[in-house]
């Protein structure tokens, strides 16, 4: 009725009108009241619309089953786990992992390291070549039960700086100099977005 009667603040009142927008009920409901309110050609009520009628009583039948205090607590606690499990993601594996590449002294010239880590949500298989330039080339596959994750970004950092970024479940990375490195994973989900952070070093072993 303030509504209707113009007396709510401007704020309040543009709330109530983005909730008419997405809500037919309400829109439907407000138009009768304010039909019946300002028509003075309307000499006698005119029945509610039987769709009205059932959502208020299906609304009303939802509350007693489901009150208020108990809607609120169920939504806390999916708000908790949900939390949780973000900060369980992002956390993981946080104490870099550190890869030696040897010298130039082997017989090949050149040297891979292949690294393969599980994680919550993915299955990372990382592999790092040393060049004879002395730079590196990353290869990174996200994969899950043997599967390829998609959709998926993957993007390498250096010193919090990013280098590169792939939307693709593997990655390539070229023109790496040793140092402290993070391979940031995030999967794109109905839920949202899920982010795996993994850092490590590559040092050069020249023993």
């Amino acid at each position: 009725m303030d509504y209707l009667e113009g007396r709510l603040p401007d704020k309040k009142r543009a709330k109530v009108e983005r909730h008419l927008v997405d809500c037919d009920a309400c829109l439907e409901a407000i138009e009768i009241t304010k039909k019946m309110l300002h028509d003075s050609s309307v000499s006698e009520l005119e029945p509610v619309p039987d769709l009205i009628t059932s959502r208020v009583v299906k609304a009303v039948k939802a509350l007693q089953k489901n009150p208020l205090p108990d809607r609120i607590a169920g939504h806390m606690s999916r708000l908790t786990e949900k939390l949780s499990d973000v900060l369980s993601e992002s956390l993981t594996m946080r104490q870099p992992a550190l890869v030696l590449v040897r010298g130039k002294e082997t017989d090949e010239g050149e040297d891979l390291v292949v690294l393969k880590n599980s994680f919550p949500d993915l299955d990372a298989e990382i592999e790092i070549e040393k060049k004879d330039d002395d730079l590196l080339k990353i290869r990174v596959k996200a994969t899950k039960n043997g599967v390829e994750i998609k959709p998926i970004r993957i993007t390498l950092f250096h010193k919090e700086r990013e280098v590169a970024s792939y939307l693709d479940s593997t990655a390539f990375f070229e023109n790496i100099s040793f140092g402290h490195y993070v391979l940031k994973f995030t999967i794109f989900a109905e839920q949202g977005e899920k982010i795996i952070e993994y850092p490590f070093e590559i040092r050069e072993n020249g023993d």
